[in-house]
């Protein structure tokens, strides 16, 4: 888990990682963004499910654990409330990928599991 500097509030995603968010002045419950995956683990589909407290540009881009991109699934202005967003990746061997939501100053990162589909 990352170490946060002293003005530095950790915001939990829903898959139990704590990703660094930082809040300034505002509370915790007033700007945390939170970012689901379902299913988790999936086969070749997808749904992030981001709820935002404000509207604003953000990236969800996706990476495999050695760190290199697999995919950007949107890069665009991202609305207050919930939002929706789906990807299709090939089926392939099971892998282990990390999302990462850029809005702002906040980051939300988490862990979702892409499981080998029984053909």
């Amino acid at each position: 888990q990352p170490i946060a500097p002293a003005d530095t509030t950790l915001a939990t995603t829903t898959t139990g990682a704590a990703a660094p968010k930082y809040l300034g002045a505002a509370s915790l419950s007033e700007t945390a963004v939170t970012v689901k995956t379902v299913p988790n683990p999936f086969g070749s589909k997808v749904r992030f499910v981001i709820n935002a407290p404000q509207a604003g540009n953000g990236t969800l881009e996706i990476f495999n654990t050695m760190g290199q991109k697999v995919k950007t699934v949107y890069q665009g202005y991202i609305n207050a409330g919930t939002n929706f967003f789906d990807l299709t990746l090939p089926s392939r061997r099971s892998a282990e990928l990390v999302y990462v939501l850029r809005m702002g100053d906040a980051s939300v990162t988490g862990r979702m599991i892409q499981a080998n589909e029984a053909k």
